[in-house]
């Protein structure tokens, strides 16, 4: 698109041309005999446009596609940067609730031993000793998957970055700017950043001048030229001839047969599917600009309501942990149930 817009300005600038011309001649004038010679004329030319407006509106449009095609570009990079993100939080996420797990599965390996040490001395069924393995099998089996989502995770953001990731460091909330606008607002500010938005504008506005440039073949063409001639033997055998010329020129092609007024239509029509085309866009993007903050506002209830959740699970935990210790459990289906939704409300907070 650069070299583009650099081909339609160039057809603005000033042109230089050399010609020469040289071979026999034969030449005959009214009651004389015919003349055979060699005619010989060299020509400089140098030619600028003063009004064209066809021209003018060809190099508008190829400036609008090139800004267009920046756009584009910005688009891009911003999307490599936004998957790059979100690699490092589905990373930093899968890392969480593997090390999850692991206490999961070592609270649960501490039920087991419990349950050994009880059954070996009589004091607990094989039906509890059971049950306990069946959770930590289970408890195994997750973990297992973690790992697995955690191994993806890092080979997703090598595929992206090209670099084994050592360390993450997540920003802390405070460290995010604070969202000063709401509602319209903030709807008017990303219809006037949004790169998508502003390249659908850009390709709009070239087509606008493309429809511009059509109808400008109406009218007419002004130009200047500079002209120099040297001339030898034109229409006889004579000296040599220097002619210079100043000239202003001027084309109107009044009509090509209807042909100019069927291109601009042409143009027209493209002109308004690429306005649809725009006012698609916009309203994708508020669409997506509502849901977004229906999901922020509901996404910080749902971390409130989690913190709690992870609280209380928390507690009973604990609580288990110092039965455990005492050597006098109260519910074995108790103690695995509150270490599973331990695991589970950290998990759900994480997410």
């Amino acid at each position: 698109t650069f070299h583009a817009q650099k081909v339609s300005q160039a057809d603005l600038l000033p042109s230089f041309s050399l010609r020469f011309a040289t071979g026999p001649e034969s030449s005959q004038s009214s009651g004389a005999s015919t003349d055979q010679h060699r005619q010989q004329v060299s020509t400089l030319r140098l030619t600028q446009p003063l009004y064209n407006e066809s021209l003018k509106n060809d190099w508008q449009s190829s400036k609008h596609n090139e800004t267009a095609a920046q756009r584009r570009l910005q688009s891009v990079t911003d999307s490599v940067v936004l998957s790059v993100v979100r690699a490092t939080i589905d990373l930093s996420a899968a890392r969480l609730v593997q090390d999850f797990s692991n206490v999961q599965l070592a609270q649960l390996q501490k039920i087991l031993d419990y349950l050994d040490t009880r059954a070996a001395a009589g004091a607990s069924s094989a039906s509890d000793l059971e049950r306990a393995k069946s959770r930590v099998f289970t408890a195994r089996q997750t973990r297992m998957e973690q790992q697995a989502a955690y191994r993806n995770a890092i080979n997703e953001l090598q595929r992206l970055t090209q670099q084994a990731p050592l360390a993450i460091r997540l920003p802390a909330l405070d460290d995010f700017p604070a969202i000063q606008a709401q509602g319209q607002p903030i709807k008017d500010i990303a219809l006037q950043r949004n790169p998508d938005i502003l390249a659908a504008q850009m390709d709009v506005d070239s087509q606008q001048a493309k429809v511009n440039a059509e109808w400008s073949k109406f009218k007419p063409v002004i130009g200047l030229s500079l002209e120099y001639d040297d001339s030898r033997n034109v229409r006889g055998v004579n000296g040599p001839g220097k002619d210079v010329r100043l000239l202003v020129v001027a084309n109107w092609a009044i009509s090509l047969g209807g042909k100019e007024r069927h291109l601009a239509e042409q143009a027209m029509a493209e002109l308004r599917q690429k306005e649809a085309k725009l006012e698609d866009e916009k309203q994708r993007l508020l669409q997506a600009l509502d849901g977004d903050t229906t999901l922020f506002e509901s996404a910080a209830f749902r971390v409130e309501t989690a913190q709690l959740e992870q609280e209380a699970a928390g507690k009973v935990i604990t609580a288990i942990e110092a039965q455990l210790t005492s050597g006098r459990l109260g519910s074995l289906l108790d103690a695995l149930d509150a270490s599973e939704r331990f695991f589970a409300s950290r998990q759900r907070l994480v997410q």
